[in-house]
């Protein structure tokens, strides 16, 4: 009996020591280089935006994670296989519809054409004939086919292989997401190296799953619900917020270059400013001075007519009082004024106008008046 009591004992301490049913772990399998998103840091470790919103839909459902880094086309295949369960990010096609599953959305992504910045091309189009490329298995190798299908494409293994060889010139064109492309471009100080051309489209990732497997379709999309938008911003915060949009030396560059550019046509502007006032100060000044010489001109001109008027008027004067009926003696030729007084013709005359006498005596007066001089000085 005492060892039945024992033997009870030991059973219900088993029972209370049990431990409880470990929780249920997902492997999510992912990109090897996808940054700012997901990538491998120096230990080997998965981190990246997508990592921390996994981990965080994790304590939403409360299961744990695994991640299985892959190349970007064993990752699907892996899923399709059932050696993984979850594509931590994936573009929603047509295609893959036919054997994947697909979560809700949970963050949106823009797709860029980058081109050279020595190819003068402005749309797609513009590149058939020059390989443009793209990651095999991406979303935007489908893309390309379906709505651009004139174009060549030359596929990479991953994103940084990619970048790697437009930088050795391999290709001239490539299509990247927007932050991941200006994360690696900055990586290799090469941002100012190329352009955005366009945005071909934008998409959402989701998680895909084994077609079919509708169950753990909801477990994801019960988690994702579960994540508000404000949490959605702090795991970008963390990561977008700090991805540099230009390397720090092309940003000095930049400024200074502009700052140069600004000061010079500030003095450019400012010589062409002096030049054009100097231009129409001496415009100015040739008008004023001919204006002045004009004007001196028309003085002289005016001061001559005037002075031609007056003596127009002084003359017409001495002709209208010349022209009258003068009263003149018969005897003595005085001349009677408008007073009635009598005055010799030289005081009338000079009275009147302005001529002036000058008196001597001709030879008839001089025989009259002077007979003994006119005998002896005038000749016979």
């Amino acid at each position: 009996m005492k060892n039945l009591h024992i033997l009870l004992l030991i059973a219900i301490l088993g029972t209370a020591i049990t431990p409880a049913a470990a929780a249920r772990t997902i492997s999510i399998t992912h990109s090897l280089d996808y940054k700012p998103y997901v990538f491998i840091d120096e230990n080997g470790d998965s981190r990246g935006l997508i990592v921390d919103y996994w981990r965080l839909w994790a304590k939403k459902v409360n299961v744990e994670v695994k991640f299985i880094p892959q190349n970007f086309q064993t990752c699907i295949t892996m899923v399709r296989n059932d050696t993984a369960d979850v594509v931590g990010g994936i573009f929603y096609n047509e295609e893959r519809d036919q054997y994947l599953d697909f979560s809700k959305p949970f963050f949106d992504i823009d797709a860029i054409l980058f081109i050279s910045i020595k190819i003068t091309a402005t749309a797609p189009e513009d590149l058939i004939g020059t390989p443009v490329g793209v990651v095999k298995g991406d979303y935007s190798e489908w893309f390309i086919k379906t709505y651009h299908s004139k174009l060549s494409l030359k596929t990479y293994t991953n994103y940084d292989d990619v970048i790697q060889a437009a930088l050795q010139h391999k290709i001239k064109a490539f299509i990247l997401d927007r932050p991941n492309a200006i994360y690696l471009l900055s990586q290799h100080d090469a941002l100012g190296k190329f352009r955005q051309m366009q945005t071909l489209y934008t998409q959402s990732l989701r998680g895909g799953v084994q077609l079919g497997n509708t169950e753990l379709v909801d477990l994801l999309n019960r988690g994702i619900n579960q994540i508000n938008d404000q949490e959605v911003r702090e795991i970008y915060k963390k990561w977008v917020s700090y991805t540099p949009l230009f390397p720090k030396k092309l940003l000095q560059t930049i400024i200074i270059i502009g700052s140069i550019f600004l000061f010079a046509i500030l003095i450019l502007n400012t010589l062409v400013l002096r030049r054009r006032v100097k231009q129409k100060t001496q415009h100015l000044q040739q008008a004023l001075d001919s204006l002045h010489e004009k004007n001196s001109a028309l003085t002289i001109e005016i001061t001559e007519h005037k002075k031609t008027l007056h003596k127009k008027e002084e003359l017409a004067s001495e002709l209208k009082t010349i022209s009258e009926l003068i009263p003149i003696c018969s005897n003595c030729k005085s001349i009677r004024d408008d007073n009635g007084y009598w005055e010799q013709v030289e005081v009338f005359m000079k009275s009147h106008t302005k001529i002036e006498f000058t008196h001597g005596i001709c030879p008839k007066c001089v025989a009259e008046l002077y007979p003994d001089v006119a005998k002896s000085k005038l000749p016979r």
